[in-house]
């Protein structure tokens, strides 16, 4: 995207002056304010980088607690390479 492309400070581009914040202002600055999830670039982003954390959190506690039990094992080897690879692409 060409807006909030600086991670992980959210810093519109086209504003020069902006400040690097973590949540942006006008989150919900549209009415009414379930357009915001749709129309509102700020909050767009937000939600898009907010659903990518959660999604890391839960495939990194999910692998975690599979390796560490008894079902690590029971996983097809192509699964456990799969996960690495995952944690690779989220450790960047």
């Amino acid at each position: 995207g060409c807006a909030y492309n600086t991670w992980p400070y959210m810093v519109d581009d086209r504003d020069v002056g902006g400040d690097a914040v973590f949540v942006p202002d006008g989150l919900l600055a549209l009415r009414p304010a379930w357009r915001n999830f749709f129309e509102n670039t700020a909050t767009v982003q937000f939600d898009h980088r907010n659903l990518a954390y959660a999604t890391a959190l839960t495939v990194g506690g999910l692998a975690a607690s599979a390796r560490f039990s008894d079902a690590w094992p029971a996983l097809p080897a192509s699964a456990r390479r799969w996960v690495g690879a995952g944690a690779l692409a989220v450790s960047g």
